[in-house]
């Protein structure tokens, strides 16, 4: 079954009770419809939760270490959060981020309360913070 994309899909559509693969069942006229429609939606759910944990991944990877890293790990945390929506919401826009004036007033949100990230007070605490996290 390795490697086979319908034994997987098929296996795991069975377990979800989508599917029983009776005789009668199969005999049905509309069954390779039912059968193309349900595998396709259990593989978008696995391709959906594979996108979803690969962004958490990022998400947490974006810890401000030096301004390159983050960078990185915030381009691919937005990426992967893009095929996660189109994935899960394919009728929705194809906005692939946020709009500036959404950007500007989180980033000032985020000054607001924690401080404005360049100065070394704040650089001093996120070290301190990723510094503990690592600890633990």
């Amino acid at each position: 079954m390795d490697g086979d994309r319908w034994s997987y899909l098929a296996v795991r559509a069975y377990t979800k009770g989508l599917v029983r693969f009776t005789e009668d069942e199969q005999q049905d006229c509309r069954w390779r419809l039912r059968e193309e429609i349900l595998l396709a939606e259990v593989e978008r759910e696995v391709l959906a939760k594979l996108h979803e944990v690969v962004h958490l991944a990022e998400s947490s990877a974006a810890q401000y270490v030096s301004q390159s890293v983050f960078d990185h790990h915030y381009d691919a945390a937005k990426q992967q959060y893009h095929s996660f929506s189109q994935l899960m919401y394919p009728f929705g826009t194809d906005e692939k981020s946020v709009d500036q004036a959404t950007f500007d007033t989180l980033s000032e949100l985020w000054v607001r309360e924690f401080g404005d990230p360049e100065s070394d007070a704040v650089k001093d605490t996120i070290e301190a913070l990723r510094t503990m996290s690592n600890d633990s």
